[in-house]
């Protein structure tokens, strides 16, 4: 069975960071700041997924009222559109519209 793991984000060279996504000074994954905007990140190898598998993480949402566009939302997304597939935000979620 796969299994990866990140117990930080110090080398995030396997993730394919998409839109405003960056990975802080203290090795944390930050999908979008919290004046807006549309990240993403994307496991970079695709993977065999027609089998049954587990997964789990570890997730903090912050800002939620400091402005009107901070921390909209998340989606754990398995997609085999593209590897640089970002979508719209908002109520989108970055994958609304996505092919599958």
């Amino acid at each position: 069975m796969l299994s990866f793991t990140y117990a930080d984000f110090a080398d995030p060279s396997e993730l394919n960071l998409l839109g405003v996504a960056s990975v802080t000074g203290d090795n944390v994954l930050r999908l979008a700041p919290g004046t807006g905007g549309v990240g993403g990140a994307w496991y970079a190898e695709p993977q065999f997924v027609s089998v049954p598998f587990t997964t789990s993480f570890d997730f903090c949402m912050t800002g939620f009222l400091e402005t009107y566009y901070s921390d909209e939302g998340l989606a754990l997304v398995i997609q085999n559109y593209r590897e640089d597939a970002l979508m719209g935000g908002g109520q989108g979620l970055g994958y609304s519209g996505m092919l599958n």
